[in-house]
């Protein structure tokens, strides 16, 4: 079994502590609200990885747990509003799926805790001034995504020995967006590759995008840790095949069809975020659960997709993957 590494040699595990507790809270059915800035499909996707791992702590939906669900359809302008609806309707704590959904619940409750299942940059997007002691009533897991995008950008120099500029597809709605271009120039400066950006802020706007990276003449795009772009992975790996451009995003868009994923495992993120939401119903303020980072990476390529871009994966690279999908 190939060894995962650690997030860019210094990503620190999450202090889950306290223990595992075999049961909820004795005596009274917990509700659990989900915040989702997508589509239904992508809330729903999320909250069966949520009710799966909080299965594992001995929660069972029904007689011990309720779920209530919204979801913004890509409207984030609804954001705050669903989030105020269900702060109001007595959940004991909300999960809020992303960035923009835990900046609208932030807003929405400074009473009810959150847990946001993926900040980004926790410090930059204004969750908290501090990870170990975050304050208020917000905590969750921050997937370190700056970084994680800058090493896709040298994953993509490594398959590509002569690559000289590269595009990033962004969405300027993001919380992280200006973070995240710095770093990924920054890191295109040092191996000497130029970044380009190229802007989507809705579904419809990612297919003419990725037209202007190929028009640009740009044969490798990065893609930024976002949920619109997630929900819409698979579109954007055909997209990308179509045009003969190499992509680089979460490990989920190497499975969608890309030809590079590289992520904190998705598993291991609703595991601190279930943990989170267990120790906030036995009573843990969310002032004092520090904000999780990943401990570890994975790194999946598609050589599927490397053959039908005419791209060779290096031995040395293949044989560091954690999947390699054939």
């Amino acid at each position: 079994m190939k060894a995962r590494r650690s997030l860019l040699g210094a990503a620190v595990a999450a202090l889950v502590a306290g223990g595992v507790r075999a049961l909820p809270p004795a005596g009274r059915r917990c509700r659990v609200g989900l915040l989702g800035a997508e589509s239904e499909k992508v809330a729903y996707a999320d909250l069966e990885h949520l009710r799966r791992e909080l299965r594992a702590l001995g929660y069972v939906e029904g007689p011990l747990l309720a779920f209530d669900v919204r979801w913004a359809g890509s409207d984030y302008g609804r954001l705050v509003a669903l989030a105020k609806d269900l702060a109001a309707s007595g959940v004991d704590v909300v999960v809020a799926s992303g960035s923009k959904a835990g900046i609208a619940a932030k807003e929405a409750t400074s009473t009810v805790p959150v847990v946001v299942s993926n900040m980004g940059d926790a410090l930059q997007a204004g969750f908290a001034g501090s990870l170990a002691r975050p304050g208020g009533n917000v905590t969750g897991f921050s997937a370190m995504n700056p970084e994680v995008t800058a090493k896709q950008l040298a994953l993509l120099r490594e398959i590509k020995p002569g690559l000289a500029r590269a595009g990033l597809l962004m969405n300027p709605a993001n919380p992280n967006f200006a973070l995240t271009v710095d770093a990924l120039r920054r890191a295109g400066d040092a191996i000497g590759v130029r970044v380009a950006t190229f802007e989507a802020a809705s579904a419809a706007a990612i297919a003419p995008a990725i037209r202007a990276v190929a028009a640009a003449g740009i044969d490798a795009l990065v893609v930024q840790s976002e949920t619109l772009f997630s929900a819409q992975a698979a579109a954007i790996a055909k997209l990308a095949v179509a045009n003969r451009i190499a992509v680089a995003g979460l490990t989920s868009y190497a499975d969608a069809g890309a030809l590079v994923g590289y992520s904190a495992a998705i598993g291991e993120r609703w595991r601190h975020v279930a943990g989170y939401v267990d120790r906030i119903l036995h009573g843990a303020a969310p002032s004092s659960l520090p904000i999780a980072q990943p401990s570890r990476v994975e790194l999946v390529l598609n050589l599927v997709t490397a053959r039908a871009i005419g791209v060779t994966i290096p031995q040395s690279l293949e044989q560091r993957a954690d999947r390699v999908i054939r």
